[in-house]
């Protein structure tokens, strides 16, 4: 006779969550990498400066740093935020970068050689 406990219930609804949400951050890293590989094939070339940097503080990390780049795109100036806030910031202010950019929406952008250099 088989007796299932409510604590092994429990650990086997644990368990099947806890595959549920590494597959859904599988899944969400897997398509931006498709998406910034297929920018880097496809997307515009763009020479972009950074111009400052945005700052904010998160409880756990502290404060962090995302740069903001400026392209010039058709004739116009395009302020692009730089991606996801770090800790670190690898570019310098006037610092220049190459990025693909998606011609439909210069926001749209992926940086040709990311940088882990901190200065």
């Amino acid at each position: 006779m088989h007796f299932v406990t409510i604590a092994s219930l429990i650990g086997v609804g644990i368990g099947a969550v806890m595959f549920l949400v590494v597959m859904i951050v599988v899944a969400a890293v897997t398509k931006d990498n498709i998406h910034k590989n297929k920018l880097l094939k496809n997307g515009v070339t763009a020479i972009a400066t950074c111009v400052e940097y945005k700052e904010s503080t998160d409880v756990d990390e502290g404060v962090l740093y995302e740069p903001v780049f400026e392209i010039n795109y058709l004739g116009q100036n395009v302020r692009i935020d730089g991606g996801l806030p770090d800790t670190e910031n690898p570019y310098r202010i006037g610092e220049q970068v190459q990025l693909k950019i998606n011609p439909n929406n210069p926001q749209d952008f992926a940086i040709v050689e990311e940088k882990n250099t901190t200065y």
